[in-house]
Parts: structure tokens; sequence; C-alpha cells
């Protein structure tokens, strides 16, 4: 698919103007390395929250 399709069909699915995808995309070439870090740590984040939950359903089920 071609790269303004993949824009389009992006703002579409995200009810955003085009304008708003390329700033997007323009402020995370600019700041990857930090978003890129944020996302890891976010994810990090829900893996814990996720083993402590299920740790809780163990003990709730005894």
């Amino acid at each position: 698919m071609p790269v303004e399709q993949r824009r389009a069909r992006v703002a579409e699915m995200m009810c955003l103007h085009e304008s708003l995808v390329d700033a997007a995309m323009a402020y995370y070439a600019d700041h990857t390395s930090e978003i890129d870090n944020e996302i890891a740590a976010q994810e990090e984040a829900a893996e814990r929250h996720q083993a402590l939950w299920e740790r809780q359903q163990t003990l709730l089920a005894q």
C-alpha cells in the first residue's frame, strides 16, 4: 500500500485529520528513543501488574 494510502487509512481509523497524523509522525521521528523507552516501561509495568493480579487470583481461589 502506498504511503499516502497508509496515512489516509490511519487518519480514518483514528478519526483524525491527516495533518495530525503527519504531526504525530514528525514528533515520533524527532523523539523516537524517548517514546520507545516510555512504551517499553509501560509494557513492563503492565506485565508486573498482570502478574500481581494473577497471584492475587490464585490466593483468592484457595
